[in-house]
């Protein structure tokens, strides 16, 4: 029987008890839903990993370190599951790089493939609406809206589109009162603020659209400095408070991250079959889909 490791990407944080409730807690729920597979994990960050080994002696490798570590196991399937939000940047350059482990010669692996990130699909042609999907599970941590009472979520980037079908596929949930911005792109908390204002909302909650929500950010997003988006939004004449928990402590989201693998082991296992059929016999060889 074939060595098969799941490796759990993200970013990283070095704030240890976030890293357990987001992360740590995440590859829990994977050891439970994949008990036949071996849980590891990566983070992108090299300015992380070397903090966190500083200050914590935690070790954590980088995904080409894991990945090693792993060939030279001898696993032979190996599936990446990124807790990211969005397809970055850093997405796509993980993917090119299991792309080219999938697709070259030496086949350190008999298979190895990537899942997608929280927002991708959008409900066309029979794919699921990962925007809805996430929705109703951001719901769960939500409070009663009303009227008066609003939820505007921080986003980290700058050239996401995926923020701002965000904000349509909020409307689409009926949740009239739910905004999205991003720190440093589109859509703007100016332009938030002003959306606010027209809809004579009173109340609003901060809520860090982020797996890890750190001490960082919650101070960065909820700080007494002038430029910080409560402050700011205070000095339009709005109560505001904020949610310091990141949605990687969410349950729901665990689970649909879960889900996200479960949909690529069976792609997989699709595409595996295929090629039996085709061939009239097993064929061998890596397969790579999304």
């Amino acid at each position: 029987m074939s060595k098969k490791a799941v490796l759990v990407v993200s970013f990283g944080t070095v704030y240890v008890d976030t890293l357990e409730k987001t992360i740590g807690s995440t590859e829990e729920r994977f050891k439970v839903a994949f008990p036949e597979y071996e849980i590891r994990r990566a983070f992108t960050s090299s300015t992380v990993i070397e903090k966190l080994a500083e200050k914590h002696g935690v070790q954590v490798d980088g995904v080409a370190t894991a990945l090693e570590k792993l060939a030279t196991e001898e696993y032979e399937e190996v599936y990446i599951q990124p807790l990211y939000i969005v397809a970055d940047k850093t997405y796509h350059h993980i993917k090119e790089y299991v792309s080219k482990l999938a697709h070259s010669k030496e086949k350190t692996f008999k298979k190895i493939t990537m899942g997608r990130p929280l927002l991708l699909s959008v409900g066309i042609k029979n794919h699921p609406d990962d925007y809805a999907i996430a929705i109703e599970a951001i719901k769960t941590q939500l409070p009663e809206l009303s009227s008066e009472k609003a939820v505007v979520f921080m986003c980290n980037g700058s050239q996401q589109l995926e923020y701002s079908v965000l904000q349509l596929k909020l409307s689409d949930a009926g949740l009239k009162n739910a905004f999205v911005y991003t720190a440093e792109g589109y859509p703007t908390l100016e332009g938030v603020i002003k959306q606010l204002q027209d809809n004579q909302v009173k109340e609003v909650i901060l809520v860090p659209f982020l797996f890890v929500a750190s001490e960082h950010v919650i101070d960065y997003i909820g700080g007494d400095k002038e430029d910080s988006p409560k402050s700011q939004l205070e000095a339009k004449g709005f109560t505001v408070s904020v949610y310091t928990k990141g949605l990687g402590e969410n349950p729901a989201i665990q689970g649909i991250f879960a889900q996200h693998l479960k949909d690529v082991l069976k792609a997989i296992e699709m595409h595996h079959g295929h090629h039996k059929k085709t061939a009239h016999g097993e064929q061998k060889g890596t397969h790579h889909s999304q």
